[in-house]
């Protein structure tokens, strides 16, 4: 139905969960997670990267009854637009964006959003976003910028969250699991911009745009 999306959700009744995940789209219009026909949704601590021209992060087409879709802690950065809703959204049927890395002038489409509390528009900065490394770097503005989820690991396993608050996106900025030194002792935690500059290899993330 979404062609080009990495991630479609199309006809996904019930309760729909994306959490921890990073969806990167990079050809011209392509979006990196498109919504429709689909129930309740909850989109939480995910980083959705649309870098193509006229390209969409996040599509979310309510003509035929997508209800609730509520975004948490989420980057949400697109070529064209950040976010794009369709259709009639009222009364039961509403998109909501919270905690969340995000420009307002980016979302753009029929209906409402409500803007909740504490979404930033300042670009995250990643380690080597060109190279493929999707760790959030030392000074990214969406480092402790989140709100709590209940959710107790990122991406990569690491503990969630690390600082005073947990970061927006799928990675927590921060240090690795414990490893041997050479004397056989542990090292202990490193500091979050020490660890952000070498980080492990993120897991579990998509770059082709393909339909699932």
């Amino acid at each position: 139905r979404s062609p080009g999306a990495v991630v479609d959700l199309a006809g996904a009744g019930g309760i729909n969960l994306v959490r921890g995940s990073i969806l990167v789209s990079t050809g011209s219009g392509s979006t990196a997670l498109a919504i429709h026909d689909s129930a309740r949704t909850a989109i939480q601590h995910v980083t959705l990267l649309a870098r193509g021209a006229g390209s969409t992060a996040l599509s979310v087409d309510a003509t035929t009854g997508v209800t609730d879709v509520t975004v948490s802690s989420t980057i949400i950065r697109g070529g064209s637009l950040d976010v794009s809703s369709v259709g009639i959204m009222t009364g039961t049927t509403q998109l909501v964006l919270e905690s969340s890395a995000y420009r307002v002038a980016g979302v753009a489409g029929a209906g409402p959003s409500t803007h909740g509390a504490n979404h930033i528009s300042a670009e995250p900065i990643f380690v080597n976003e060109g190279g493929g490394d999707l760790h959030q770097a030392p000074g990214s503005p969406t480092i402790d910028a989140g709100t709590a989820l209940g959710i107790a690991t990122d991406i990569d396993g690491q503990p969630r969250s690390i600082g005073p608050q947990p970061d927006i996106g799928a990675d927590e900025a921060g240090a690795p699991a414990r490893e041997p030194t050479r004397s056989g002792r542990g090292k202990g935690a490193r500091g979050r911009a020490e660890a952000s500059a070498q980080p492990a290899p993120l897991r579990g993330w998509r770059r082709a745009p393909t339909r699932l």
